[in-house]
């Protein structure tokens, strides 16, 4: 099992598009450029003095893939269609497909999992869209969250987008099986772990304590389900010599059904970046 993070792309995508077509043409490289970088054959398919915009690639031994958007179909600050473009060294030949799909946006992965592609899409600061591909680059799948890592040949984690500004951030993982096309919740834990459970409590009594009135003029949710805490995954070996369980809301947990892989997590508190200690003169 190899963990796959799509901070981790070969080349992250830049957002923001120039300001003016000249500086557009000195900014963005053209098809041919980066084929060139690549090491690879142009193939017919592709236009070679078109500049690409808005893109990430992906660069395999026997795969290469790069998808993105022309910079001469985006409309003002806009996108045009998404191209993909892939080159299959076993056959010397190249693909390519595009999408108008609504959710598409700036492409800040190209992973692979499996027989699937997976572009990673920004629509906007609080939500990415990751489409699946299959090999002939039809969209099979279409995901409201971004790829964390690669359990087998199928399924996958994914991190679910969150709103920003909220009181409280906590990371929301799932398992999502590509080819049935099913997933489950994984991160917070149902039931509550322990440790989770006495943190949740304590947090419900510090908001008792705080009234429905202190919830209000902050804006606050008020919920002491919804803590602010951050889950990363690690594989197994690198914390082979560390036990489970917590110190200073710091808590490593084994993933059922997946025993190379381990998460850890660490819990903030009730507010926003808090110290990590929950304490009701934290509201004050």
């Amino acid at each position: 099992m190899s963990r796959i993070l799509s901070a981790a792309a070969v080349l992250t995508s830049l957002v923001a598009l120039p300001a003016s077509p000249a500086a557009a043409q000195m900014q963005w490289p053209s098809l041919g450029e980066l084929v060139a970088k690549a090491g690879l054959e142009p193939g017919t398919l592709l236009q070679l003095d078109q500049r690409v915009t808005s893109y990430s690639m992906l660069h395999k031994p026997r795969l290469f893939v790069l998808a993105g958007y022309l910079l001469d179909e985006a409309p003002g600050s806009g996108l045009g269609p998404l191209h993909v473009w892939q080159y299959d060294a076993d056959t010397g030949e190249w693909t390519h497909a595009a999408h108008d799909h609504p959710g598409r946006g700036s492409v800040l992965a190209v992973n692979r999992v499996g027989r699937f592609l997976l572009l990673g899409c920004h629509r906007s600061p609080s939500a990415t869209t990751d489409f699946v591909l299959t090999r002939d680059l039809r969209i099979h799948d279409d995901l409201a969250g971004r790829f964390e890592a690669a359990l087998d040949d199928r399924r996958i984690v994914l991190l679910r987008a969150q709103t920003h500004f909220a009181p409280t951030y906590e990371t929301l993982l799932d398992v999502y099986d590509l080819e049935r096309r099913q997933g489950f919740p994984l991160f917070p834990p149902t039931p509550p772990s322990p440790f989770r459970r006495r943190l949740i409590d304590a947090a419900a009594e510090t908001y008792a304590d705080a009234g429905e009135a202190w919830c209000n003029v902050n804006n606050h949710h008020c919920d002491a389900s919804m803590l602010d805490c951050n889950c990363s995954l690690f594989l197994t070996q690198i914390y082979k010599s560390r036990s489970d369980g917590f110190s200073d809301h710091l808590t490593i947990e084994r993933f059922e059904g997946a025993p190379n892989l381990v998460r850890v997590i660490r819990y903030y508190g009730i507010w926003n970046r808090e110290p990590t200690r929950l304490r009701q003169d934290k509201l004050k």
